[in-house]
């Protein structure tokens, strides 16, 4: 295995949480397919023959009543693995990914 690849396989695997979702259903489908449903990617990297095509979700919540206040920020990280023009490969990564998760259900 060549160094970029290891690199990309360490970049796209992750652990997801408690409140996540799986986009193993879109294992399979097309990058036409991905684009028309989704959008386009807030980032895409190419390596070894695979395109990562990454979705972020980030925002932060400021909070001044009682003892919990301060700032809060979350994220949510979906990403599709192609190869060939078909997704084989899918993660989903952050603290409440689940809270947009109908929207990007195939």
């Amino acid at each position: 295995m060549n160094k970029f690849a290891a690199i990309f396989i360490l970049a796209v695997s992750g652990c997801a949480t408690p409140e996540s979702y799986s986009m193993d259903p879109w294992i399979g489908a097309t990058t036409q397919e991905v684009v028309e449903k989704l959008g386009y990617p807030d980032s895409e990297i190419s390596v070894a023959g695979a395109k990562k095509m990454t979705w972020l979700d980030k925002w932060s919540t400021i909070s001044t009543i009682g003892t919990t206040g301060g700032q809060h920020h979350y994220e949510c990280e979906r990403s599709l693995v192609i190869k060939s023009g078909v997704v084989v490969d899918a993660k989903v990564v952050g603290s409440i990914c689940a809270r947009r998760a109908s929207e990007y259900r195939r």
